[in-house]
């Protein structure tokens, strides 16, 4: 339960903080106009507006991917009347916002919960796993990458570092955000003509 309660507490805390920002965006543009000049005005527009445009292009796509992936693993659950179907269907949903690690998890925590159950019918078991890995696997890394094509562009080492990174400094929370954060970083070097190795790195 404090895991829970300490969860929700970093959720609500980044979303507040989403709330906030937005509401100030939309005085976004004239701070801008005060802020800069001529062509830095307008890098810093099109850097602010490529940034939105690459995050909510990511969380679009992973919304509907993990929506169809929890759907699916709940309707299969259902036929396999598995206990708590709904409750793995979630887990399968916010896990799947957290790039490799979480399907991972998913898939982890789904089979053992069924092993618990279902033992010693291994039959059923295995069902469950197979469909599992091969669900998450061909949604997560056949579909969603066809889908966003290289509009990120991020190397899958540095998403993987990323998601260490900001996990053991926001938790589960950040590990969430990992992806949008480093985009917005890379977007930003790009944009700013000495941190253009930077850039290129990620």
């Amino acid at each position: 339960s404090s895991s829970i309660i300490s969860f929700f507490k970093n959720f609500f805390t980044v979303l507040l903080l989403m709330v906030f920002l937005l509401i100030e965006m939309k005085n976004g543009n004239e701070k801008i106009e005060m802020m800069f000049e001529g062509k830095r005005k307008t890098s810093v527009h099109n850097m602010v507006s490529k940034t939105i445009k690459e995050v909510v292009h990511y969380l679009s796509i992973k919304f509907f991917i993990s929506f169809a992936t929890s759907i699916l693993v709940f309707i299969l659950l259902m036929i396999m009347k598995i206990d708590f179907a709904i409750i793995w269907a979630f887990l399968a949903f916010v896990m799947n916002f957290i790039p490799t690690f979480g399907s991972i998890i998913s898939v982890g925590v789904t089979t053992i919960f069924s092993l618990m159950q279902f033992y010693p019918e291994w039959g059923k078991i295995i069902f469950v796993f197979i469909f599992m890995l091969s669900t998450n696997f061909l949604l997560g890394n056949i579909i969603e990458p066809k889908i966003e094509g290289d509009n990120l562009d991020l190397s899958i080492f540095v998403i993987i570092v990323c998601i260490l990174f900001w996990g053991w400094l926001w938790g589960f929370t950040g590990m969430i955000l990992a992806v949008p954060l480093t985009v917005i970083i890379k977007i930003i070097c790009e944009n700013i003509e000495f941190l253009h190795p930077i850039a290129i790195f990620l």
